[in-house]
């Protein structure tokens, strides 16, 4: 999974060293299931079943776009883009709920 990660937004997930800087200024991590932080550990981790519960959760949805987890990241990562190449497979492996899938193809037209 870090592969297509990579290869659609650039981001080596593998260099993520779990500081939880991006989680502690994550303004929606309370309303997620997995935060900031653990979505990129389950990106690292890689598996069949990472992917389903990745692709599965609320968080990818919850982000905001706001980009304080990429201005807080010390390695410069930018985990906005990894949720939303995250969003982009969970709508095209079908993987999403009707509702966010509405919602993806409105955003995603932006």
């Amino acid at each position: 999974m870090s592969g297509a990660v990579f290869d659609e937004t650039g981001v080596d997930v593998g260099l993520c060293y779990q500081c939880g800087k991006c989680t502690a200024g994550c303004p929606m991590a309370a309303y997620m299931d997995l935060t900031p932080n653990q979505v990129m550990r389950l990106v690292q981790v890689g598996g069949a079943a990472a992917m389903e519960k990745v692709l599965g959760c609320t968080s990818i949805w919850s982000c905001a776009g706001c980009l304080t987890c990429t201005q807080r990241c010390p390695k410069e990562l930018d985990p906005t883009a990894v949720m939303d190449a995250l969003r982009q497979m969970s709508y095209d492996w079908g993987r999403c709920l009707a509702n966010r899938r509405k919602s993806w193809r409105f955003t995603s037209h932006f």
